[in-house]
């Protein structure tokens, strides 16, 4: 068992994530990072509660053998909810605001050094995860590509990414 002090770098395996639905992912909160036939590698917050909440997993997934890293509390809620809404990303809205809808998902991209870094080798651009409309703002005067989250996580969802269109950007919402 380690405790990570920054998670940027933890490379999340997407079809992993449906092994743990997201309400159990958000309640302890859990991360889980890799899952094979019997086992689960799981990055969980680092509280007194630690051991029992062990045993809650374990209650909740027999047969799987875990593997425990454990991290900050903050930084695992931001990693879970920021792997979760990726997962399963809407975009509304975006047929006035999007030059060119790519037809990928977020998850099928090559991940990077960086979690919210995605590299698309159809198109051979780095697409850029945006979790506000700030962000979103910047990666537009930038002309990134971009793929964002509705706020809430919604399982029948999906991402959509795309070249935002510049030209009416500053008054248009984005989310």
């Amino acid at each position: 068992m380690a405790h990570l002090t920054s998670l940027e770098e933890i490379e999340v395996s997407y079809e992993a994530l449906d092994v743990v639905p997201s309400s159990i992912a958000f309640e302890f909160p859990a991360l889980l990072v890799a899952a094979t036939s019997d086992s689960l590698q799981l990055i969980l917050p680092q509280t007194r509660q630690l051991l029992s909440q062990i045993a809650h997993l374990e209650f909740l997934f027999p047969g799987y053998r875990l593997n425990i890293d454990t991290a900050e509390r903050a930084l695992v809620e931001e990693a879970v909810e920021f792997h979760y809404r990726a997962r399963s990303a809407k975009v509304v809205n975006c047929e006035p605001v999007f030059r060119f809808r790519c037809p990928n998902r977020w998850e099928s991209l090559e991940p990077t050094e960086t979690s919210d870094v995605r590299y698309c080798e159809e198109c051979d651009q780095r697409v850029y995860f945006c979790r506000s409309d700030d962000e979103i703002a910047t990666h537009v005067e930038l002309r990134h590509c971009v793929a964002f989250a509705p706020p809430t996580v919604d399982e029948s969802s999906f991402t959509t990414m795309g070249i935002i269109d510049f030209a009416d950007s500053d008054d248009t919402e984005f989310v």
